[in-house]
């Protein structure tokens, strides 16, 4: 126990700040929507699922962790089992069969699967990222990556397959290719868009993206969400309308406010000033990794830490680029803010496994 507390007491305590920030921006917000319905269920659920989280940050911080780079392969063996079981076993919420219903627990295994496949890219990254003939082992990768996507795909769950796309792809740019390498992926990348616009996407998956260029143009129906997101967010103003007082998200206007749209809420609550500071504490959040990220002392170390900064900020920018009308609706929580216990569970471990990084490599245990 003394040997934990030792270990622990070496932890980047400013990103551990920031972390609890953000769970606490969540926590008020959730409880002023609930407020608004007269019970507490989103929060209560999003503490307990933070008290798991902590739990498990605990255990992989002072878990060294280059134990992990013998298990990239089983990552993704596992990443690829939940994803086939989910698909026959799975239960469906909101036209996604994308959860394992445990009793009153229900569990996205999507979640836990972005965690895995950034153990497993770390370690195949690691290890072939100076070979000689490279280019073979990104695409090799990037097959890999389009398996699990593409399982992720058929839920169809198109906001978590984008992470997992993300994480590749962006991970790639920090290998020394050659710019002619780059070059044919984004090529070939584009190819395999025209080619899922026309054959791969369902009507209504195109309708999405035709609302998200034109939300104007059905106000009603599919640019419903995307039009009340944005004049919650307007509505706000400078100093906002203050917590509970929001009209757009204490009276429902607002779907899936304490998920998809939180930020929107958040905007209408505190206005530009608090959203300002609210996106301040991710601005902290990112610098602390990206020092993280300085300390690593071996490849492993820095591509988990890589792979942590991609899964977050792809998420918060396309989780915010929705409430602003930037992006496609695509289901993405916000980090340690929207509420569901597996993204707040599975964001907390990152944080743990990124905290092993620095506590480990900083002393050089």
């Amino acid at each position: 126990m003394k040997h934990l507390f030792i270990k622990l007491s070496r932890s980047d305590w400013l990103l551990v700040a920031a972390t609890l920030i953000l769970m606490t921006f969540s926590l008020v917000i959730l409880f002023s929507l609930d407020t608004s319905v007269g019970k507490q269920v989103f929060f209560v659920k999003q503490i307990l699922a933070g008290l798991v989280g902590i739990s498990g940050y605990i255990f992989l911080s002072q878990k060294n962790y280059r134990v992990w780079q013998h298990y990239g392969w089983l990552a993704y063996t596992l990443s690829f089992l939940l994803l086939i079981a989910v698909l026959f076993f799975g239960q469906e919420i909101r036209n996604i069969k994308a959860w394992f219903i445990l009793g009153p627990i229900s569990v996205q295994p999507v979640e836990l699967i972005k965690i895995f496949f950034i153990v497993f890219l770390a370690r195949f990254f690691s290890q072939f990222s100076k070979f000689q003939y490279l280019l073979r082992y990104i695409f090799i990768s990037g097959g890999l990556a389009f398996i699990l996507a593409g399982l992720v795909v058929i839920q169809p769950d198109w906001g978590s397959a984008l992470i997992l796309f993300a994480i590749w792809f962006v991970g790639i740019f920090f290998i020394p290719l050659r710019r002619w390498h780059y070059m044919l992926i984004v090529f070939m990348l584009v190819i395999g868009a025209v080619i899922s616009w026309q054959w791969v996407l369902q009507p209504y998956q195109k309708s999405r993206v035709l609302t998200f260029l034109n939300a104007e143009a059905d106000p009603l129906g599919e640019g419903y969400n995307i039009t009340q997101a944005k004049v919650a967010v307007g509505s706000g103003g400078l100093w906002g309308r203050g917590l509970g007082f929001g009209s757009q998200s204490q009276l429902n206007f607002l779907p899936e406010a304490q998920t998809d749209f939180i930020f929107a809420v958040i905007a209408e609550n505190f206005g530009f000033i608090g959203s300002f500071v609210f996106l301040g504490v991710y601005v902290f959040f990112f610098y602390r990794l990206f020092v993280i990220l300085r300390f690593a002392r071996t490849d492993f170390g820095k591509f988990l830490t890589l792979g942590v900064i991609i899964y977050i900020f792809s998420q918060l920018i396309i989780n915010i680029g929705m409430n602003i009308g930037l992006v496609p609706v695509t289901g993405v929580p916000l980090p340690f803010v929207s509420a569901g216990g597996s993204s707040l569970v599975s964001a907390i471990l990152a944080v743990g496994i990124v905290q092993s990084v620095y506590i480990h490599d900083r002393s050089g245990a």
